[in-house]
């Protein structure tokens, strides 16, 4: 007799040899989107953010973040400075030993951040990683370029996506929810989509569960502020008009509104006048095209209505996600 297993089951056949047979069951995947600033960006020999040495030489510089940070600058004409790719996510590597991590490390002494609230900041993604292990799910993360189009990323996604074999959701902080939405925008509609590189559909988009947490789906006014110099990239850097006024996403996770908004002296301004400068004790942002890119931008996510039943939105409105 042969004993024949095949999944967890077996069968027994009359015979004079014993065989033995097996299939591999693969974990159900979920693909995991970081927000703004939450993917390290290396080059082949360094980190450009985010480790400990960037934090503590530009408190000791005190220089706004120029030097520290000057691998972050796109030129005026759209291109990085410095070439850099996505690293991991934060804070996945633990292994310091290996090129560009090497000498770059990322922790929590009390001395650097207040200890708790770096852990909070640092270690959120590798909380959420051992969860859904636990949970029993094969966890895939989408590290990006967070400078760069949401459209490009949105483009990216879709080949993470499209290459997974048995993507079971996807869990998006903060700007990746923004991601996900130009990748069901682009990725699950049967015509040609407008403003998207590619406009492939992906049906498995439409089934599998989605989850957004705290998604500025809304638009977020934090951009302006780092981009007028009214807020800290970390602290004691308080230069990202230098560093971010060319990056495209500084501008399109921004707030839209086209009907006129009550915003100083009792006069209303819409979105337009506000990041033109004509509100005042509003300066202009530093680029008028990559307004106008966004403006673009805004208007194609806004024509797009299609409903997502197993979509769903944590806002985490007044606490920290």
């Amino acid at each position: 007799w042969s004993m024949i297993a095949t999944a967890g089951s077996t069968t027994c056949n009359k015979s004079n040899t014993i065989a033995i047979t097996s299939t591999t069951v693969t974990k159900p995947q979920v693909l995991v989107v970081p927000g703004f600033l939450g993917t390290k960006l290396v080059s082949a020999t360094n980190v450009a953010w985010l480790t400990n040495n960037e934090v503590l030489s530009e408190l000791a510089l005190n220089d706004g973040g120029l030097l520290t940070f000057a691998d972050l600058r796109y030129t005026s004409d759209g291109k990085p400075v410095t070439p850099l790719t996505p690293g991991d996510i934060f804070s996945y590597t633990n292994d310091y030993t290996q090129a560009p991590y090497a000498g770059n490390y990322l922790g929590c002494p009390s001395s650097v951040f207040g200890a708790t609230l770096c852990k909070n900041n640092l270690a959120t993604y590798n909380a959420l990683r051992d969860t859904l292990e636990g949970a029993g799910y094969e966890v895939v993360q989408f590290p990006y370029d967070w400078r760069i189009s949401i459209t490009t990323l949105g483009e990216q996604l879709f080949q993470q996506a499209k290459s997974m074999t048995n993507l079971a959701g996807i869990v998006a902080h903060s700007m990746g929810g923004l991601v996900v939405g130009e990748l069901l925008r682009c990725h699950t509609q049967s015509v040609s989509v407008a403003g998207c590189q590619t406009s492939e559909s992906l049906s498995t988009l439409t089934k599998v569960p989605i989850v957004t947490l705290a998604t500025p789906f809304g638009g977020s006014m934090s951009p302006y502020t780092l981009l007028q110099n009214w807020g800290d990239l970390i602290p004691g850097a308080w230069a990202p008009t230098q560093l971010g006024g060319n990056w495209p996403t500084a501008y399109q996770v921004l707030p839209h509104w086209t009907s006129s908004f009550a915003i100083a002296l009792g006069k209303s301004y819409t979105s337009d006048d506000t990041y033109a400068g004509r509100a005042p004790g509003f300066p202009a942002l530093p680029r008028a095209d990559l307004t106008a890119m966004a403006l673009t931008y805004w208007q194609n996510s806004a024509a797009f209505q299609h409903k997502f039943p197993n979509a769903h939105a944590i806002i985490g409105t007044g606490q920290s996600t």
